[in-house]
């Protein structure tokens, strides 16, 4: 899903990425050159990896090896390349040879932390084939700034770039969070993927899941590029999965317009996607219920689990309880802090950054 679906809509406007060393593994088994493929890519937050040399993004090499191409590849637009990672123990003296035999400009700022001061030497070294220089300096007793940049360079924009690398976060702005497994998107994420395709949860052909914090589906189901999220989700939540499993919503808003989805249910007339929706809400404010549909076979049951979790579930009325039973259970259990392995991709609109900056040039 993520190689085929995910990817293509998100790729061009990805500004910055936290990888993981088990994420970073994983989107290079899709594509060995994720990062460099990346053509707004600007910031890398890599815990767990540091540039390995030769640099290389070919599919036999390793991420680290990938990790160190992105690095010394120009950007079109003339700024450095953001990394941030822990300070290795081996690998400056590899990074300084590189430096060295370079005959290619390539900019860059690295931000390392995790070592103390006195562990590390700073150094200042210049290639003069390149009009570069590489510098090593402490920010403070744990964090130190690699620069690579222009022997002669504009020291106010320069200023400006190694603030940015020191104070960047890898959850600000708009970010979307992807899982590797059994597939799962939240509101804020679909939010975003709307933007670029309208029908993005029915095009996932293996999405099982969807977590909201305050998206509840709405009626009627539409997912045009005209409808709300909520009736996107609608509209996914009551298309039939090809493997006969129900769909999962979690839900963690206080709002529930429970009538509608009632209305819809007795309104069917043609079987849809069976589906098991859990939420925590006080059980005094809830009244379960339970109806059926004869024409499609179905019910619509809403039932307590406990003082603050209820379970609202479409299913056959004549169903297989085994497992049914254990897919409610797969349901309830989920933890969305807690599944499987994840990246965190941030989408920013990088219109506006560079029009800011192009306004500068022109004032200077």
């Amino acid at each position: 899903m993520i190689c085929h679906r995910i990817w293509p809509l998100i790729n061009d406007n990805i500004y910055g990425l936290y990888l993981s060393p088990t994420c970073f593994d994983h989107l290079r088994q899709f594509y060995p050159s994720v990062l460099c493929n990346c053509t707004n890519l600007r910031f890398v937050d890599a815990f767990g990896r540091f540039p390995e040399f030769p640099a290389d993004d070919s599919a036999g090499a390793s991420s680290a090896q990938a990790l160190a191409k992105w690095l010394h590849s120009p950007r079109g637009d003339g700024r450095p390349n953001v990394l941030k990672c822990v300070y290795p123990l081996k690998g400056m003296k590899r990074f300084k040879r590189a430096f060295r035999t370079s005959s290619i400009s390539a900019n860059f700022i690295a931000y390392f932390w995790g070592r103390s001061s006195e562990e590390i030497v700073p150094f200042d070294l210049k290639n003069n084939l390149t009009s570069e220089r590489l510098e090593l300096r402490h920010l403070n007793k744990d964090k130190v700034l690699l620069v690579r940049c222009p022997i002669k360079r504009d020291e106010v924009k320069w200023a400006k770039w190694e603030k940015e690398a020191i104070d960047w976060k890898c959850h600000q702005w708009n970010w979307v969070d992807i899982a590797f497994e059994d597939m799962e998107i939240g509101d804020d994420d679909l939010e975003c993927l709307r933007q670029y395709s309208s029908t993005v949860l029915d095009d996932c052909a293996k999405l099982r899941l969807v977590y909201a914090m305050d998206l509840f589906p709405e009626f009627p189901a539409d997912d045009s590029a005209g409808a709300s999220s909520a009736q996107a989700l609608a509209k996914w939540l009551h298309n039939p999965r090809g493997d006969s499993r129900p769909k999962v919503f979690i839900y963690a808003g206080r709002s529930m317009p429970l009538e509608a989805l009632k209305s819809q249910f007795r309104n069917s007339s043609k079987k849809t996607a069976n589906f098991i929706t859990h939420w925590g809400r006080s059980s005094e404010e809830i009244v379960p219920f339970d109806l059926k549909n004869n024409l499609t076979s179905e019910r619509l049951e809403l039932r307590h689990l406990n003082k603050d979790k209820v379970i609202l579930v479409r299913c056959p009325i004549k169903r297989d309880e085994v497992k049914w039973a254990k897919w409610e259970k797969e349901a309830t259990d989920f933890d969305w802090g807690r599944q499987w392995n994840r990246i965190h991709i941030d989408l920013k609109d990088m219109a506006a950054e560079e029009s800011s900056d192009d306004d500068e040039d022109e004032a200077a």
